[in-house]
C-alpha cells in the first residue's frame, strides 16, 4: 500500500515519509496479514537507551523528554547530562510508567545559552510492541557478536534490527525466537508458582534505528547514522493469558 500511494500520488515514489506514519500502516497490515483481534494492552515503561550519543552541544546533549497518551501529557521528565565519552547511556525512571494504545513520545535538548529544541518523537500503539520487539539478552548477545569481530559493524546491526520481521504463525521459528518465548513462558510460570499475577516481570526492548524516528531520520548533523534508541517496557503478568503465537 505505501509503494503504490508513493507511485501513485508522487514523482519519487515517497509518498509517505514521515516514520510514525509508516509505522501505524505496518501495524494494520500485520494486523490483517496475521488475524489478530485489536485488544487494549498496557506495557509499563522503565526507561530508554542511546547507543551513540547526539552532538547538540560540543559532541555532548542534554535530553529531556515528554510522553503523551494519544492528546494527554502524562508525563514529563527531568534533563539529563549525557558525554559523548559514554559512548551509549541509559535513561531509567525512578517508577514504571503505565502506557496503553497510542503512545506519543518527544524529546528534547536543553541547552543554557538557546531555547529547548527538539530532537525527535515518534508514535507507537503498545498492541504492536511485539512486532518489532527485540529482547534485551539477544540484543546483548548480537553486540558481542559485534564487538567480537562476528558481526563486522554496528551499522550492519541497525540494519538486522530493521529487516527484522516476526514468523507468522507456523512459521519455523529461530533459535532466538524460541528461547524469547520459552523466557516468557517461564517468566508467567514463576509468577504463578508466587501467586503474584499483578507483578511485571518479562523485560525487553524495543530497538529503533535513526530513519524510524521522526524529524531525527533526516538530521545528519546531530546523530551518528548508527544512533539507536531503546525503548525500555516491561508486561504486566494478567495479560500472559492474552499472549498469542500471532502476537510475538
Amino acid at each position: 500500500a505505501l509503494a503504490f500511494y508513493g507511485e501513485a500520488r508522487t514523482k519519487d515514489n515517497k509518498g509517505v515519509t514521515i516514520p510514525s506514519q509508516r509505522r501505524y500502516v505496518q501495524y494494520y497490515g500485520y494486523k490483517l496479514k496475521n488475524h489478530i483481534q485489536y485488544s487494549v494492552k498496557t506495557v509499563l515503561l522503565r526507561g530508554f537507551k542511546f547507543h551513540t550519543i547526539p552532538n547538540y552541544s560540543g559532541g555532548s546533549c542534554s535530553p529531556s523528554f515528554v510522553i503523551c497518551l494519544t492528546s494527554t501529557k502524562i508525563f514529563t521528565s527531568k534533563v539529563y547530562d549525557l558525554r559523548k565519552a559514554q559512548g551509549e547511556a541509559e535513561i531509567k525512571l525512578e517508577q514504571d510508567l503505565p502506557l496503553c494504545e497510542d503512545v506519543k513520545i518527544e524529546f528534547y535538548h536543553s541547552s543554557k545559552l538557546s531555547r529547548k529544541e527538539k530532537m525527535f518523537q515518534l508514535w507507537f500503539n503498545t498492541k504492536f510492541t511485539r512486532m518489532h520487539l527485540v529482547q534485551r539478552e539477544s540484543y546483548d548477545k548480537l553486540q558481542a557478536k559485534s564487538q567480537n569481530g562476528e558481526r563486522k559493524t554496528l551499522a550492519e546491526y541497525r540494519r538486522h534490527l530493521h529487516q527484522h520481521k516476526p514468523p507468522r504463525s507456523g512459521q519455523r521459528r529461530s533459535r532466538e525466537e524460541r528461547d524469547m518465548e520459552q523466557a516468557l513462558m517461564n517468566s508467567k510460570e514463576s509468577q504463578e508458582s508466587l501467586g503474584a499475577v499483578a507483578k511485571p516481570n518479562y523485560h525487553y526492548s524495543i530497538v529503533l534505528p535513526l530513519e524510524e524516528l521522526d524529524k531525527a531520520n533526516k538530521d545528519k548533523k546531530h546523530y551518528s547514522p548508527e544512533f539507536l534508541l531503546g525503548i525500555m517496557l516491561s508486561e504486566v503478568s494478567h495479560q500472559y493469558k492474552d499472549i498469542d503465537s500471532r502476537d510475538v
